[in-house]
Formats: structure tokens, sequence, C-alpha cells
């Protein structure tokens, strides 16, 4: 009988426990179709988004746009919205805004959420061969040469090699022209029997006796380079982090640096400018370090403690020196944080100081444009930055920088329908003549009025008094098919567009011989941003509008 009671005990629990787990069932599949009607809400009011650049988490505006890019072609998939508000709420914020956006309009349009970052630019550089040549680096990975024939301004093509890929910078030492791939390895421009340009590996081999790590030259793979101030040497980072120095081209003679204890080179800011040997690097930490081969230890760190770690982390960018700013025998090196801020490293009575002069109002800044070390009679008190927004501003540089700094920057804006590319330091031609890559591929001239554009070639210096009386316009320049444009290539056919000797087309007649099948040149385009459908003239002068 206890074995049929257990028996049935057991049968009447198992019964129970069927029964309420099938009620529990119930109840949550009627608690799911009850929900299933219901909308999504929108919880989340702040949304924010990774910065590459800048290496940290940018709040976004709303309403955001999700985009989605496949195989360059980008689409917005989806967007999210601002949450609901109450209508009084809505009014409140409509009205704050609305005073934002005039506060905004009144210094120079400066707001942060006015502006949209461009895209990082990784190919595109430019490199001054002297006053009539320039030499370019595409976002396509094609190299051309700007170059005056004593006539008009004319492009040549210098493209590497296609089992070479993409080309990212061109340097010019001691008349030797190298290029660098994307993958990291260095090629010499040299000529053939028959005077033809071709481009031959360059990649370093080793002296033991001058390398401070034992490394394989198969396992180089360079990163950047930057040219001594005496214009005898180079310096380049390689991709794992070390510093090598290129002696001599012939032969070519290579030293190995080696890299910061415990840390890695990722950029050179500085070469030799203060005196021979002595460099400035950033390491991926972004801590400023200073290398000496002739001390002891050769690395030394230069430590901020003025800020937090967010601002004091330094962006790898080609900082800018000045000598004598604030006396003799005194140098500054102006860099770039991570955030966008420029901060400067100064030297003076042989003491170093940190100063900050931070950056326009909304705009972090990503490059900065040096002037020329070629003019040492030109006393410069001003660098000219890029803005992520591709913003191009011109900074009054104070001996003693305050908090309250933003009526020392000039903001040059832009040409109309094109931005200066994100993260690229432009050039200067000549005094008063500074050229910026466009973020659409062509480039642009920033110059004072009258003294430059596509139809001026090098011109005399010009003097300081005659300088302040005049103001900076903008001219766009066309680029080739490479970058999407219409420049055409120039051509060995004696005629004005000859790539060494331009002479005067007296029959007024098109060479058949162009590099190009079409000779027709648009002078107009249509920027896809412009909504109202307005052209935009290449070759004419465009009034810079500063805003004080």
């Amino acid at each position: 009988m206890s074995i049929i009671s257990a028996i049935f005990l057991l049968c009447v629990v198992l019964s129970l426990s069927y029964n309420i787990v099938s009620d529990c069932d119930s109840c949550y599949v009627h608690q799911y179709v009850r929900k299933h009607d219901q909308k999504f809400e929108q919880k989340n009011k702040r949304f924010w988004e990774f910065n590459e650049q800048s290496n940290t988490w940018v709040e976004v505006g709303l309403p955001y746009d999700l985009v989605s890019c496949i195989n360059g072609d980008c689409r917005v998939v989806s967007s999210i919205q601002g949450s609901r508000k109450k209508r009084g709420d809505q009014h409140r914020e409509g009205v704050t805004r609305e005073s934002s956006d005039k506060k905004d309009d009144d210094s120079g349009g400066q707001g942060r959420s006015s502006y949209e970052f461009l895209p990082v630019r990784k190919r595109i550089s430019l490199t001054r061969m002297s006053e009539t040549s320039i030499w370019v680096t595409g976002e396509s990975g094609s190299i051309y040469e700007r170059f005056w024939n004593g006539l008009q301004w004319v492009i040549a093509p210098h493209d590497l090699p296609v089992s070479a890929g993409y080309a990212v910078s061109v340097f010019i030492v001691n008349q030797t022209i190298l290029a660098l791939s994307e993958a990291g390895m260095l090629y010499q421009m040299q000529l053939t029997e028959d005077s033809q340009p071709i481009w031959v590996e360059f990649m370093p081999e080793f002296d033991k006796t001058t390398s401070k790590e034992t490394v394989q030259s198969s396992e180089i793979r360079l990163s950047a380079g930057v040219i001594s101030n005496d214009r005898e040497r180079m310096y380049f980072s390689t991709k794992n982090g070390l510093l090598l120095e290129l002696l001599g081209v012939d032969p070519p003679r290579w030293a190995n640096h080696g890299r910061p204890p415990g840390a890695n080179v990722v950029a050179i800011t500085d070469a030799a400018t203060v005196r021979p040997g002595l460099l400035f690097t950033v390491s991926d930490a972004g801590d400023l370090y200073e290398y000496d081969q002739t001390s002891k230890p050769p690395w030394k760190k230069h430590i901020n403690r003025d800020g937090s770690r967010k601002d004091t982390s330094l962006a790898a960018f080609r900082a800018c020196t000045l000598h004598e700013l604030v006396g003799a025998h005194s140098f500054s090196l102006f860099v770039l944080t991570k955030g966008g801020k420029l901060i400067e490293r100064r030297l003076h009575q042989r003491k170093w100081k940190w100063f900050v002069h931070g950056n326009p109002k909304g705009h972090p800044l990503t490059s900065i444009t040096c002037s020329s070390q070629e003019e040492p009679h030109e006393i410069s008190n001003s660098l000219c930055l890029t803005s992520a927004a591709g913003f191009v501003f011109e900074y009054h540089i104070q001996k003693h920088p305050d908090q309250d700094t933003e009526e020392n920057w000039l903001n040059h804006n832009h040409p109309p329908h094109a931005k200066a590319a994100r993260g690229i330091a432009g050039l200067q031609l000549q005094v008063g003549r500074m050229i910026f890559p466009m973020d659409d591929g062509r480039l642009a001239e920033l110059h004072l009025s009258g003294l430059g554009g596509e139809s001026l070639g090098p011109n005399t210096p010009v003097s300081t008094r005659r300088k302040s009386l005049l103001k900076y316009v903008w001219s766009l320049l066309d680029a080739p098919e490479t970058e999407g444009w219409n420049a055409e290539y120039c051509t060995e056919e004696h005629g004005p567009s000859n790539c060494i000797s331009g002479t005067k087309d007296e029959t007024g007649e098109v060479s058949v011989s162009r590099w190009r099948k079409d000779s027709k040149t648009q002078q107009n385009y249509l920027s896809p941003g412009a909504q109202d459908g307005s052209l935009s003239s290449s070759g004419d002068d465009h009034d810079n509008r500063s805003v004080e």
C-alpha cells in the first residue's frame, strides 16, 4: 500500500506542475501578444560616435543619419530621431537653438553643431621642390607635378608602377626624388639611358655598427618621413615604431636609432631644427620624446602635467617651429593634441615650458601649415591651421597666451563649394601664397589679392608694408583626371603646354599629342553639395570673407 500511495502522490505532483507550467507559458504568450502591438519608444536622448582622428568619442546632434558604405557607395539606411518633448519644452528648446545659431552666426559660425567633420584623407600630400615645382600625391594614389614652364602652370604625371600600389608622399633631398607607397615601400626616381624617368625600389640596408636594433631589411615597412632642416638628411618612422635615418643617397647609408623605452615612434614632429641631430617624435601613446644620439640616454620624455591625459595626448602630425619668439635663443615647437588643440613646447633661458593656445570655438584642428624656412628675413608671428570641418584659420601667436584667445583666430574659411582636406598640411609657395589640398581632390591657393592664382607664376617678394594693405583671396586650381577632374597633362610638343618651357601658340591650334584624349577644359564645376545648383569657377579669384 505504501508503494501505491507513493506512486499516486507522485502522479498528483507531476500533474499540478504541468498545469502550473502550462498556465505560466500561456501567461508569457499572452504577455508577448499584448506587448507586440506596442510601438518602439526611444528612451536615450544622447548618442556618441567614435572619431578616429582624435581617438575620442564625440557627441552627435539629433536627428542623426546612419550611413552604410559598400565599395564607396554610401547611402542613408536609417536615422536616429530626437526624443519627443512636450510642446512647451519644444518651444523653449527651439528658442534656445535659434539663439545659439544666431550667436554662432555673429561669431563667424563657429558653433560645433553647425559643421560636419570631413573624412580623413590618408594619401594626399604636398611637397615643394622650388617656387616653380610642387609635387602632389592624390587620394587616388597617383603622383603628379605642378610646374611653371615660364608661361603657365602645367601638370606632369609621375605615377609609381602598378606593382608598387598607391603613393602616399614624395620627398626631395639633395636633388633626389623619393616616393613612399601605402604598403611602406620606398622608391627612387632615376633616369634611363634615353632620359626617361623610372621608379626603382630603394629600401633600407643597415650597417650593424650604426644600428641600435638588429632588424632584417626585408621586414622594414616605412610609415612616414621628414627632411632635416638643412635638407641633407631624412628621417623615417616605421610601421612597427622604429626611427630610421637616411644618411646619404649615393651610396645609400642608413642608421637604425631604435625606439623610446616602452614606446613606439608614430610621427616625427621636428627634424634637426634646433640643432643637427636633435629630433622630436610622438609616440603611439601621444607622448612627446626628444632624441639626441650624442647624449646619454638618447631618449628623453617631455611630460605635460598641466592638464588631463585627454587634453595633453598629442596627435601624430608634423609640428611647426619658430625661433626667437620670446627672445634670443628661444625655441618654440607647436603641436596638436588628439582633441584638436594647439599647444606649444617652449625652450627659453634653458628651461622648457608648456603653453596652451587652444583652438577656434567649435573647430578641432587637424594640421599645421608652417612658414618656409627659406625666408629668414620674413619674421612670422602667425600659423595657418586646418580644422576637421575643412576651414583654414590663421592664428596670431601670443607670447603669453591666456584663456580668451578667440580674437586671435582669423577665419579664412574655404573656397566656394570646396573645403580643405582634413589632417593634411598645406605648403607655402612664396610669402603671401599658400597651397592647400581640397577634400574633393583639387588644390586651392590662399594668396594676397592680385599676387597669385592659376595664371600667375612666381613673383618678386612682397614687402611687409604692401602685404598689410592687401587682403587674402582663394583661387581654385584644377586637378588631373586621376583625381576626378579635367586638367590636361603637359605635352612634349612646342607650345604653351610644353612640359619644360612654354611658348606662345601663334596658330591657336590645339596640339594633338596631349596626354589626354579630350582637349576641352571645363571651367565650371557643379558641387554635389550645392543645393542651389550654382556653378563655381575654377580659375577665378574668390574673395575670402574673414571673420574677426
